[in-house]
């Protein structure tokens, strides 16, 4: 799959082309600063991050990715094992040994061909993180959250889901119940070492430990709760840095894989039909041809440190 940007400089908006198919993402009419930046998982699912927007003009932000996302052997960004997934040579946890170094900033959050934001040569199991280093301009403390606001993942035309009850359903399946979203704030510390010592922990004991699903999809409701998902919440200290460590994972952990059940004939008005439960010996076949898209990311300014906020805390405060 060929996937190309282009940049429209009118309003900031992005048009982004993905074959014949156009996807207009646009931002909230007020002043923020913008960074558009995806990813592709290669051929047979398609995983794009569209645009993050700051709420005020005192946040600023800067996007990472973690150096271990590329595969030197095959020259692509394909991402790292989940350390929780067996593979050949045992568990391999991520060690990062310099923070400045091994995360690398995105210039532009622009797209390039085989690029970091190009990771269409991942598969089940395997992450992808960055960072998300975010700087408050405020003279006093600032609670501040990054939050999902807008995604789409459409259901599968040929295969369905078997319910709980074994009844065969119209719900089609669906790329965004395989995908996981793993996030932790920290404080931008001035030695390399901690900040270094913070992200192996996030990557390796955090995960090892079962790290908590921010994005719990909704398999019967196929919809975005109230308000989105709110993958970090914290308190940002005045005239700071701070920086939020984001994984995405198509995961391959027991409880994504879905097993074969049966097939319906095709009708005059109906294509073949096959359908899917979800179980431990399955497979991530009926994921096949399926998108997920992350259409509108925020980091929200939440107001002062200490007065009232409607959001509830996702992770540790900075």
């Amino acid at each position: 799959m060929i996937l190309k940007w282009k940049y429209l400089p009118k309003g900031r908006k992005t048009k982004m082309i993905v074959g014949i198919a156009m996807c207009f993402l646009t931002i909230a009419s007020l002043s923020v600063s913008t960074i558009a930046w995806f990813s592709t998982l290669q051929g047979r699912v398609s995983v794009t991050f569209g645009e993050m927007v700051v709420s005020s003009n005192q946040l600023k932000f800067q996007v990472k990715y973690y150096s271990g996302n590329w595969n030197d052997t095959t020259k692509t960004f394909s991402g790292y094992r989940d350390p929780r997934v067996p593979g050949a040579g045992g568990t391999v946890v991520q060690h990062v040994t310099s923070y400045d170094t091994q995360f690398i900033p995105i210039s532009g959050g622009k797209f390039t061909e085989n690029g970091p934001l190009d990771i269409r040569y991942a598969t089940p199991g395997y992450c992808h993180t960055f960072a998300i280093e975010i700087t408050s301009d405020f003279g006093v403390p600032h609670n501040v959250e990054l939050r999902l606001t807008k995604f789409t993942s459409p259901e599968s035309t040929t295969n369905r889901i078997v319910d709980e009850n074994d009844n065969l359903t119209t719900r089609g399946v669906v790329l965004a119940s395989d995908i996981d979203i793993y996030s932790q704030g920290y404080a931008l510390s001035s030695t390399d070492s901690v900040n270094a010592a913070n992200a192996t922990t996030f990557m390796s004991t955090n995960m090892l430990a079962g790290p908590t699903d921010y994005f719990q999809y909704d398999d019967v409701l196929h919809d975005l709760p109230a308000g989105g998902y709110q993958f970090w919440n914290g308190v940002a200290p005045a005239n700071t840095s701070f920086t939020v460590i984001f994984t995405i994972e198509f995961t391959d952990l027991p409880n994504s894989r879905y097993r074969y059940v049966s097939q319906t004939e095709a009708t005059q008005t109906d294509p073949v039909y096959d359908y899917w439960k979800k179980g431990t010996d399955g497979t991530h076949a009926p994921y096949n041809g399926l998108d997920f898209t992350i259409n509108e990311m925020y980091v929200n300014d939440l107001g002062e440190s200490g007065a009232s906020s409607s959001s509830s805390s996702a992770s540790a405060s900075v």
